[in-house]
C-alpha cells in the first residue's frame, strides 16, 4: 500500500498512515507466467477503452455535483449546516474469497478492515438535504495478504421528499468515486457507483426501501474490469429496547471474476479448467493466488446473474456508538453453467460524531 500513499502525499500534507498489523504467514512456494503478445494487445486496447469512459464519469460525477450545489447556494439562507465524523472497525470471514466453483479451488479467508469518513450535511427547508462526503478505508487479510488495500474516495448524496408527511415516501440518489489500491497492482482500480432509493416508514417502527444501483470499476488488470446493475429491497426494524433487525435481497447482473488452478503444485495441468473458462470474456494469471501457493492460479470474468440475502442486527450503545453483525449469503450463477455459493460474516463496531 506504500505506493498509495506516496501518490496522494501530495495532496495530503502532513497525513501520517497507520501501519496495519502484521500478519505472521508460512512459507510458500510461488509460480509466475506473463500473458501472451495478442492478450497484452487486447488489454492495451481496453485500456484506452475504458479509461475514456472513467473520464466521462468523472466529469458527470463533478458536473452533477456542481449543479446542485449550486442550486443548493440560491437556497442557503433557508438551509441548516453540520458537519460529522463516522469511523467504523470491523472482522470479517468468507467462505470463498476466490468466488471458485471447483471445491479444490475454494479458498477461505479472515480479514481486518478500518475506515473514518468525514461528512458536511445541508438541510433546506425540511424536505431536502445533500450530504458531501470524503472517506479512508484500509482492509488487510490473513492468508492472501496481496489482497489487502487502501481505499480513498468521494461521495455525494441528495435526499428529498415530495409531499410532506411521516408516511410519506422519501427519495435518495447517491453517487460516488473511490480510488482502490492493492498489494498487487493488477487490481488496483476506479470504482463508481450510484444509486437510487425510494423509502416509506411502514409504521413507528418499520423502515421498507427499494432500489436501483449500478457499479462500474475500471481496473489495471484486464480481468477486473467489472459493470453490474442491481434491484435491491430492504426492511428495518427498530426496537424500543434499542435493537434492530434488518435484512435486504438484491439481484445482481453483470460481471463476475472466479478464481481457478490452472496447474497443480506437481506441475501437472488441471484436466477440467477448459469447461470453466470457455465462456469466460477475459482471463489472466491472478498474481495474488500465485504470490501466496503453489501451482498456477488464473482468474477469470464471466457474465452472470447472482443472488444475494444479507441479514443482520444492530445495537445502539449511546448516543453515538452501534454494534453490528451480518451474515451474507451470494448464490451465483454464470454463463456456460459456471456457479458457485459465497458466505460473508461481519462484525462491526460504528462510531459517528457531531
Amino acid at each position: 500500500m506504500i505506493r498509495f500513499f506516496s501518490h496522494f502525499a501530495k495532496f495530503l500534507p502532513g497525513f501520517l498512515p497507520v501501519s496495519a498489523p502484521p500478519v505472521i504467514m508460512p512459507a510458500i512456494s510461488r509460480k509466475f507466467s506473463e500473458p501472451a503478445d495478442s492478450v497484452r494487445a487486447y488489454a492495451n486496447g481496453c485500456d484506452r477503452q475504458v479509461s475514456t469512459l472513467a473520464r466521462q464519469w468523472i466529469v458527470l460525477w463533478f458536473v452533477l455535483a456542481s449543479a446542485l450545489l449550486s442550486h443548493a447556494s440560491v437556497l442557503a439562507a433557508e438551509s441548516e449546516v453540520e458537519w460529522f465524523i463516522d469511523a467504523e472497525a470491523a472482522a470479517g470471514y468468507d467462505d470463498n474469497i476466490g468466488r471458485a466453483e471447483r471445491s479444490r479451488d475454494i479458498v477461505s479467508d479472515q480479514s481486518l478492515r478500518g475506515s473514518i469518513g468525514i461528512a458536511y450535511n445541508r438541510e433546506f427547508f425540511t424536505e431536502k438535504a445533500i450530504t458531501l462526503r470524503g472517506f479512508m478505508e484500509a482492509e488487510t487479510f490473513n492468508k492472501l495478504t496481496d489482497l489487502s488495500r487502501a481505499t480513498v474516495g468521494g461521495q455525494f448524496i441528495y435526499r428529498w421528499q415530495n409531499v410532506l408527511g411521516f408516511a410519506e415516501p422519501f427519495y435518495q440518489l447517491n453517487t460516488s468515486v473511490q480510488f482502490n489500491e492493492y498489494d498487487v497492482r493488477q487490481r488496483d482500480s476506479t470504482e463508481f457507483n450510484t444509486q437510487f432509493i425510494v423509502s416509506k416508514r411502514v409504521t413507528d417502527n418499520i423502515l421498507a426501501s427499494t432500489g436501483l444501483e449500478y457499479k462500474y470499476q475500471d481496473s489495471s488488470g484486464i480481468v477486473f474490469d467489472q459493470q453490474q446493475a442491481r434491484w435491491f429491497i430492504n426492511a428495518d426494524y427498530a426496537a424500543r429496547s434499542g435493537w434492530a433487525l434488518y435484512g435486504t435481497y438484491s439481484l445482481i447482473h453483470g460481471d463476475t471474476i472466479s478464481t481457478s488452478q490452472a496447474v497443480f503444485c506437481n506441475g501437472l495441468a488441471a484436466p477440467d479448467i477448459f469447461g470453466l473458462v470457455s465462456w469466460a470474456e477475459a482471463i489472466e494469471q491472478d498474481d495474488a493466488f500465485n504470490n501466496e501457493y503453489c501451482g498456477s492460479w488464473i482468474s477469470y470474468r464471466l457474465d452472470a446473474s447472482s443472488n444475494m440475502l444479507v441479514v443482520g442486527v444492530n445495537k445502539g450503545i449511546g448516543h453515538s456508538m452501534a454494534f453490528d453483525f451480518s451474515v451474507m449469503k451470494i448464490i451465483v450463477n454464470g454463463a456456460g453453467s459456471n456457479k458457485y455459493n459465497r458466505t460473508i460474516l461481519n462484525a462491526s463496531l460504528l462510531m459517528r460524531f457531531r
